[in-house]
């Protein structure tokens, strides 16, 4: 049989399920198996097109939020499958989803997630997440805009509360969390979302110091809503900082772990510059002693400038480097982050983090480039490293230059000379190139 024929039998086999389960058969046993079958066949987007046409709709929300049975449990068990069968359509195909809305289906949703159960809560964030994928699809936003925000204060809460971190729970909280931010994205409404800040942090410093699920959702939550006081407790003001420092100070040692830190940086992008934009929020509205910490922790420090910037191991070298990553998102936020904590001042991001770094993010956002003194200053505007560190670094360069051959002392030359034209040419500092200086004064031989 082709693959054409087994599709066309399929799509036959779920079209006489819809119609079986559209009689409303009265035996549970019956109406849970059938419900098992068509979820089985649901799952290829080309067996399941009966599914989603409005006789299949109308028939699982009927099985799913209507049906009730004397055994609780059976009722459970048929009201899952159905749901199951549901989030699926509304996956694999968006037409669906305004199909659903125009049954109610997202209110017999919501009045749903009143019953104290994970695996439910899990489908029907899930459904109400894709509900709200598009920002004009779903008729929530028109009638219930009150009505899902306690809905998310009171499923928060259930969160907080709930002494297990077993996974149903955890994959029930991140698709509450991802419905959470298509609501707070598409109706930012500041106020009215306030109260779920303090559940939302008591919720990150409960998970692992990680940037996996659900804390990642958490962040992006966190990133539509309002910096208030509840991020800075009159006892621990940095706490809640230093939690999402930890976050990123993890993400950054598993990338230097890995052979590819860039490469490693791009996989986790998105998430990344989610939690830079949080910590950029907190830092523009922050006490001064929490904004005394983010630079401290964030910007380099004087043991960093032992060697050329970015060049170490610190979360700081971490940071800088991911200012030029190929991600875009995560070099704007990145850059972005540094040039705020040197209060958005262009002198101190330069003498802070260097020409290199600086020179990039100040032209592509038209910031007038200072011009300093190449000769003057404890460090190297350009590489941001320690004069005097430079030097011996420099003196060890110089040994290892005298044992070089002649050949490898060429390349060595042909590569310096051809650095410093560039840096000269960006117009970004005036420095005079260490190869021309050798040769005007006489201490470069030219070779054979």
């Amino acid at each position: 049989m082709s693959a054409q024929d087994t599709d066309k039998s399929n799509s036959t086999q779920a079209q006489s399920l819809v119609d079986r389960l559209s009689t409303y058969p009265e035996n549970p046993t019956e109406i849970q198996s059938l419900l098992l079958s068509l979820k089985e066949i649901g799952r290829i987007k080309e067996n399941a097109s009966p599914i989603y046409s409005e006789q299949g709709i109308s028939m699982l929300i009927y099985f799913a939020f209507e049906n009730k049975y004397e055994d609780v449990q059976v009722a459970r068990e048929c009201q899952l499958e159905a749901l199951r069968c549901l989030a699926n359509a509304l996956l694999l195909e968006p037409l669906t989803r305004t199909t659903f809305g125009s049954k109610s289906g997202y209110e017999y949703t919501l009045k749903l997630y009143n019953e104290q159960d994970f695996s439910l809560e899990f489908l029907l964030s899930r459904m109400c997440f894709l509900g709200t994928v598009e920002k004009g699809c779903l008729s929530i936003y028109e009638w219930s805009g009150d009505i899902v925000t306690m809905t998310f204060h009171k499923l928060l809460e259930r969160h907080v509360l709930s002494e297990t971190d077993d996974l149903d729970r955890l994959k029930a909280l991140a698709e509450t969390l991802k419905f959470m931010f298509n609501v707070t994205l598409y109706l930012p409404d500041v106020k009215k979302y306030e109260g779920m800040i303090p559940l939302l942090l008591k919720l990150l410093e409960r998970l692992p110091k990680t940037l996996t699920l659900p804390t990642t959702q958490i962040v992006n939550a966190l990133l539509n809503l309002s910096i208030t006081p509840a991020y800075f407790p009159s006892a621990t003001p940095r706490v809640h900082v230093a939690t999402l420092v930890s976050i990123l100070d993890d993400v950054f040692e598993k990338a230097s772990r890995a052979d590819q830190f860039e490469d490693q940086i791009v996989q986790v992008g998105d998430e990344l510059a989610s939690l830079f934009g949080v910590l950029r929020q907190i830092f523009q509205a922050c006490p001064e002693d929490v904004l005394k910490y983010g630079k401290e922790k964030l910007l380099p420090t004087l043991a960093d400038r032992k060697h050329p910037l970015g060049k170490g191991h610190s979360l700081a070298d971490h940071l800088l480097r991911t200012s030029t990553c190929v991600h875009e998102n995560v070099r704007e936020h990145s850059a972005s982050l540094l040039f705020e904590l040197s209060d958005s001042n262009a002198s101190k991001f330069v003498q802070n983090i260097g020409f290199g770094y600086a020179s990039g993010f100040l032209v592509t956002h038209n910031i007038p480039i200072p011009q300093l003194d190449s000769g003057s200053g404890e460090y190297n505007h350009v590489t941001g490293q320690d004069l005097a560190e430079e030097d011996k670094m420099n003196m060890e360069m110089k040994a290892k230059f005298i044992e070089m051959t002649d050949e490898e002392k060429e390349q060595e030359a042909e590569r310096l000379f051809v650095l410093f034209e560039r840096m000269n040419k960006t117009g970004v500092v005036d420095v005079k190139n260490p190869v021309q200086v050798a040769r005007e004064e006489g201490r470069f031989e030219e070779l054979p």
